[in-house]
């Protein structure tokens, strides 16, 4: 490769991770609004339906604190976030499905042990994706996000940090392990630590992270993610992928597994059910009826095409007060 081709390719590359970091901060000053924006409600309806795939969706109500969430309403713990805190939160809830779970059923034990060991799991992550933007360089702690990002950009002030996003979900990524190594620390070091050590367990976390950075110049987050698992190899636990690589891929699939107890309600889905006829099936088949894009054919097209080797298990569903026996994917299903 000539000297020019290199030199055109880095090119290339700045420009998608300049282009990356203006994504982040357009969703940085954006301000969170579900009640007047169906794109920011959908977020919310993604968060709400990896973690409670068979219950209706609430915009408010008493199970969002069961979801991380101080009170009724989410949006009283994300206010001050902005648009970027609950797409990184519905990144890592959706994409790491299991690991959010286990995060909030071990936070949630230790507050059984000692009501002062807990930590508020969305408050934290807003906090954490805050602290990661005045890393980043595109805001400023108390002050938000910088007026004009393109002059950041052009005076090259944190070239370093500029480097590292490479692709569209850097930041979420970046934010799922700094997430994920809070918790860790949180749980399982050997210093307790209490809800009044949270902020202060953040910002050692995040200034952990810098120094990983400046060690390790110019590492992709593949790279970065092996450095802390050879370091704390709990961590990869908690890193487990288990939906799919794309935003609306992982829609698509959450809305058809929260099709599946819409199905319950009605005497024909109970009636399939009941004669052993997958739910799952049939919430696909609605889901793509309903939707239109090519990412919801995609989603259709190859769970159909490799129905056949699905393995079904039948799992016991309640409808209406009758119990009856459904066939669902198991746990290694395609979908």
């Amino acid at each position: 490769m000539s000297g020019y081709t290199q030199e055109r390719e880095r090119g290339r590359e700045r420009e998608r991770q300049q282009e990356e970091l203006r994504r982040v901060h357009a969703s940085r000053r954006t301000v969170f609004d579900p009640d007047r924006n169906e794109d920011h409600l959908q977020l919310l309806k993604s968060y709400s339906t990896s973690l409670m795939p068979l219950h209706d969706f609430e915009r408010k109500g008493e199970r969002w604190k069961k979801m991380g969430f101080q009170g009724k309403d989410p949006l009283t713990d994300i206010r001050s976030g902005g648009l970027l805190s609950v797409e990184v939160l519905e990144h890592f809830v959706t994409y790491y499905t299991k690991g959010a779970k286990r995060m909030m059923e071990e936070v949630n034990y230790l507050y059984t042990l000692d009501e002062s060991r807990f930590y508020p799991f969305a408050t934290t992550a807003v906090v954490l994706s805050a602290y990661l933007c005045d890393l980043v360089g595109i805001s400023k702690k108390h002050l938000g996000a910088v007026k004009n990002l393109e002059e950041v950009l052009a005076s090259g002030a944190n070239p370093l940090f500029t480097n590292f996003f490479s692709s569209k979900e850097s930041f979420n990524e970046l934010f799922s392990l700094v997430f994920s190594q809070f918790h860790v620390t949180f749980c399982y070091d050997k210093q307790i630590y209490t809800y009044m050590d949270a902020q202060h367990l953040a910002t050692q976390v995040v200034g952990k992270l810098q120094a990983v950075l400046v060690k390790n110049y110019n590492i992709g987050i593949e790279a970065l993610k092996e450095i802390y698992f050879t370091e704390d190899p709990i961590l990869r636990e908690y890193l487990v992928p288990s939906g799919g690589h794309s935003k609306g891929w992982r829609r698509a699939r959450m809305g058809v597994l929260g099709k599946r107890i819409g199905i319950l309600k009605r005497e024909s889905g109970v009636i399939a059910a009941v004669a052993g006829k997958s739910l799952f099936q049939a919430a696909i088949e609605q889901h793509a009826k309903e939707k239109k894009g090519k990412i919801y054919d995609q989603f259709y097209n190859q769970i159909s095409s490799n129905w056949e080797r699905i393995s079904l298990k039948p799992v016991n569903v309640r409808a209406g007060g009758v119990h009856v026996t459904a066939m669902v994917p198991d746990r290694h299903s395609p979908a």
